[in-house]
């Protein structure tokens, strides 16, 4: 898989693999879904006696995964499969199916269905399989669930296409994946929905965002570190100044949204090079970018009256005679000195220089322009910065569960309800004050990391908060970009939380307000 694969990597996912349809006059295999609980009731409801008598005579009983053809009457194929749903507490249970059914039109015989039962069929039928086998060779055959509604199958298909993009970058290696590749990627998604997106290199990176030039600077030539600069308004109907009703009738200023990702494509740590067990995953280090394309992706489908901005800073942390060093002393964008006390906690660097950037903008007029003249009030309404950045998250939340931080009490409880009503769960974490003794420097305004092995994950964004305007409506997310296998979710690269925040940003666009 070479540069222009990965280029035209958003158009792969969009055509590849159509997992809905909608429902038509097409012949559909039934799925009937029961639990253990309704097994018999269930049974009674569907079939007749002699076939109810079969079924259990098979030993199915509603189990969690369990399935059973049914052949139709006149013997001619089948007509439909049982589908046990155990407890019935697993939203993305039909997650299951795609990859054990052979390739039909399916339709699932419930009334009780929720938009996530529908979206874990999506997310089951990814595969990540461009590196195995005769890459020619390939089928489109799958199987395909009917979806009544239009509108619903219109935002499975803006779902599921947009995590695709996440998880595909961040399974593919780093050979095929490094700045430029990821950066191309962020160009394609612009240009399929009529965004700007403008790269920073060379002397411009050096001179506007020199953290990030320090920890990219050691890669290889045709792995320069970039920033890549999105910028995307809606296709709708406002006026000159972005003003629209909002579902009350009143009239609202559309709101301004930065989304800010880390994009290491790979992790060596630098001088402070890690252990081989620790560098082995270490292409998914790039995962806070895939998660804000993700979002992205979501926000631009969806096409929600907001502003968008998404900055990446691109590197990979390699070694060579001109990596930054233990010890030095860099200044940032924001002019604040860095001492750097790891190289390993090279994250937090690229991410600072993308934040003062985005929280130094202080008047809409100055958004074409260079970034921070202006006012005192932030242009952006909220600013969310997504990263890979500690193990200190994972070993306090675990695999499966971000940490957010924000001093914003409404937007986290918000974010955390979303997150639980749609199954893409967040925790919050306190930027604890007392702690930022933990990163104060003897020879520069802030160390990189803390002065203690422990409360890491805190110490990160409290380094984060340091290049945050003050006043800015700002969420920190520490996430893993990576899930165990259950049903929906393969083991491998997921943009973790950017539903939760897709959910929490459309509700608050719709009623014309994210502050």
């Amino acid at each position: 898989m070479g540069a222009n694969m990965l280029s035209g990597r958003y158009e792969d996912i969009i055509s590849r693999n159509a997992v809905f349809t909608l429902k038509g006059q097409q012949k559909c295999v039934h799925i009937w879904p029961v639990s253990k609980d309704e097994l018999s009731k269930k049974l009674s409801l569907w079939f007749d006696g002699r076939t109810k008598s079969f079924i259990l005579s098979t030993g199915f009983a509603g189990n969690k995964g369990q399935m059973l053809p049914l052949q139709c009457k006149d013997g001619s194929g089948i007509s439909g499969w049982l589908f046990g749903v155990g407890e019935g507490d697993d939203p993305f249970i039909f997650g299951l199916l795609p990859g054990k059914l052979p390739p039909a039109i399916y339709k699932i015989e419930s009334d009780n269905l929720s938009k996530e039962h529908y979206l874990g069929w999506g997310l089951g039928s990814y595969k990540f399989n461009s590196y195995k086998g005769n890459p020619s060779v390939s089928s489109d055959a799958s199987a395909v669930l009917c979806v009544d509604n239009a509108a619903i199958k219109s935002e499975l298909d803006s779902l599921v296409s947009s995590i695709f993009l996440g998880r595909d970058l961040i399974n593919t290696p780093s050979n095929d994946l490094g700045p430029l590749e990821l950066a191309d990627c962020a160009r394609a998604l612009a240009e399929r929905f009529g965004a700007s997106c403008r790269f920073i290199t060379g002397s411009d990176l050096y001179s506007g965002f020199p953290l990030v030039h320090a920890v990219g600077r050691a890669a290889a030539n045709d792995r320069d570190p970039l920033v890549v600069d999105l910028n995307w308004s809606p296709s709708s109907q406002t006026d000159a100044s972005g003003s629209n009703e909002n579902s009350d009738g009143a009239t609202t200023r559309r709101s301004n949204i930065a989304l800010v990702g880390k994009g290491v494509c790979f992790d060596t740590g630098g001088l402070d090079i890690k252990p081989p067990t620790n560098m082995v995953t270490m292409k998914k280090d790039m995962g806070g970018a895939a998660c804000v394309l993700s979002l992205a992706s979501m926000i631009m489908q969806a096409n929600l009256d907001v502003n968008l901005r998404v900055v990446i800073p691109v590197v990979e942390n390699s070694i060579s005679s001109n990596a930054f060093r233990p010890s030095d002393v860099i200044r940032s964008r924001s002019g604040l000195t860095v001492e750097v006390g790891n190289t390993d906690a090279e994250g937090r660097l690229i991410l600072a220089d993308c934040l003062t950037a985005v929280t130094e903008e202080t008047s809409p007029s100055t958004r074409k322009g260079r970034v921070g003249a202006g006012g005192d009030t932030p242009v952006f309404d909220l600013v969310v910065d997504m990263a890979t950045l500690t193990g200190a998250h994972r070993v306090a939340l675990g695999w499966d569960l971000p940490g957010i931080f924000t001093d914003n009490d409404a937007m986290a409880n918000d974010i955390y309800v979303k997150g639980m009503e749609h199954n893409d769960p967040v925790w919050r974490l306190p930027l604890w004050q007392p702690y930022e003794k933990l990163i104060e420097s003897k020879v520069a305004d802030v160390h990189n990391i803390g002065s203690v092995p422990w409360g890491g994950a805190i110490t990160a964004a409290l380094f984060l908060k340091r290049f945050v305007q003050p006043g800015t409506n700002w969420m920190h997310v520490d996430l893993n970009g990576w899930t165990r296998e259950r049903p929906g979710f393969p083991e491998g690269g997921e943009p973790q939380a950017s539903r939760a925040i897709f959910e929490y940003i459309k509700e608050k666009a719709h009623k014309g307000s994210l502050t």
